[in-house]
């Protein structure tokens, strides 16, 4: 598998860092963990914080979402 450049990601998306209004994400909080990484990271996130279905729009808007760094965010996200 293809291993992306370094992005700086977030790297603990998960429910409590994250700011829903309506039923839409509103914001970002807490980037204590922040690094350069593999943007895999921020992705797998997408399974857990979204509804079912939810992910493809999630990927859609995130610049770094190719079908490679898809794949590798199943990983972390299990």
């Amino acid at each position: 598998m293809r291993q992306s450049a370094k992005r700086w990601v977030h790297g603990d998306l998960h429910p409590a860092n994250v700011v829903v209004a309506d039923g839409i994400l509103a914001g970002v909080v807490d980037f204590g963990a922040l690094f350069a990484g593999d943007p895999a990271w921020d992705l797998a996130a997408a399974w857990m914080l979204l509804p079912a279905g939810g992910a493809p729009r999630f990927f859609n808007s995130y610049a770094q979402a190719d079908e490679s760094a898809i794949r590798r965010a199943r990983g972390p996200a299990a």
